[in-house]
C-alpha cells in the first residue's frame, strides 16, 4: 500500500479538481461550448475527445489517472443524449488506444524493449 501512495493521492486530487469542476458546472459550460462550435456533430467530437485522452496516455503523462477522467466522459455523453457507458468507452478506449502505441512512456518502451 505504501508503494501505491502517490497514485492514489494522484488520483484523488484529479478526482477532486474533477468534481469542483462538476459543481461549479464549468464541465457542463465548457462540453456545451464545445456541442456549439462542432455544430452537433458528435461523432467528431467524441473522435477528439478520444484522441485527446489516446495522446495523454501516448505521451505517458496521465499514468494510471484515467479513473479520474471518467465524469467527463460521462458529462459528455448525457450532453449528447448517449447512455452514461460511451462517455466511460470514450474516455478509456481512448486511453489504452494511446497506450498501446506508447511513443515517449518510458515503461511501454521498457517493456517493448526487453521483448525486442
Amino acid at each position: 500500500l505504501k508503494q501505491s501512495a502517490s497514485i492514489i493521492f494522484l488520483i484523488f486530487m484529479i478526482g477532486g479538481a474533477i468534481a469542483i469542476y462538476d459543481r461549479t458546472r464549468a464541465i457542463d459550460s465548457g462540453i456545451n461550448a464545445l456541442i456549439v462550435k462542432t455544430k452537433g456533430n458528435y461523432q467528431a467530437l467524441i473522435i477528439t475527445v478520444a484522441f485527446i485522452f489516446g495522446m495523454l496516455s501516448s505521451l505517458g503523462l496521465a499514468a494510471n489517472a484515467v479513473i479520474a477522467f471518467i465524469p467527463i466522459g460521462i458529462a459528455l455523453s448525457r450532453s449528447m443524449k448517449l447512455d452514461a457507458i460511451t462517455g466511460v468507452a470514450v474516455v478509456y478506449l481512448g486511453y489504452y488506444a494511446g497506450n498501446a502505441v506508447g511513443v515517449l512512456d518510458p515503461t511501454i518502451l521498457g517493456t517493448a524493449q526487453t521483448l525486442a
